[in-house]
């Protein structure tokens, strides 16, 4: 959050995105000048209208937001079939979601695949859920644990066997 608000009080960040992003034709500048402009008060429907058109310039995570925005967060939460579209274009936050939605409704082999695809692609929170998966061995849940902890996921780096989350007991 605070490097957020940092950027948004660069005016001379956002107009070098813009600038780059208008003359040079670059998706990754539209895509972050858009992303900016979300977060001002007021910016989300300008936002939305950027993100359709770097959508259809071929920006695949612009093409995301604009479904994420349209749709809410119901699509991620649901077994919703754009997810692994989306994952298949190397949006890796619909690898991981699509994994979980399986998890979810109790078919974690169909969600090893896409924690699978998506830590190999460096998503260190689905190399963590790959750890944790008991169809596989232990020393390739150990591989994926110390992969997830190299990609800065801390959890991942304390050891294993010892509880580290809080349980609440019903008396």
């Amino acid at each position: 959050a605070p490097l957020i608000e940092e950027k948004l009080k660069r005016k001379d960040l956002d107009r070098t995105l813009d600038q780059d992003c208008r003359k040079n034709d670059s998706r990754e500048a539209c895509y972050d000048s858009t992303v900016l402009q979300f977060l001002r008060p007021g910016g989300r429907t300008l936002a939305l209208y950027r993100w359709k058109e770097n959508c259809k310039a071929g920006h695949k995570m612009s093409c995301w937001e604009s479904f994420l925005e349209e749709n809410g967060l119901k699509p991620i939460t649901q077994l919703n079939p754009d997810l692994e579209r989306y994952c298949g274009e190397g949006i890796l936050v619909a690898c991981y979601f699509r994994g979980l939605n399986y998890a979810e409704a109790g078919r974690r082999d169909r969600a090893l695949p896409f924690w699978k695809d998506a830590c190999g692609k460096g998503e260190p929170w689905s190399c963590y859920l790959a750890s944790e998966t008991d169809s596989l061995g232990e020393a390739e849940r150990n591989g994926y644990r110390s992969k997830a902890c190299e990609l800065g996921l801390k959890r991942a780096c304390e050891d294993a066997s010892v509880p580290t989350e809080m349980t609440v007991k019903k008396s």
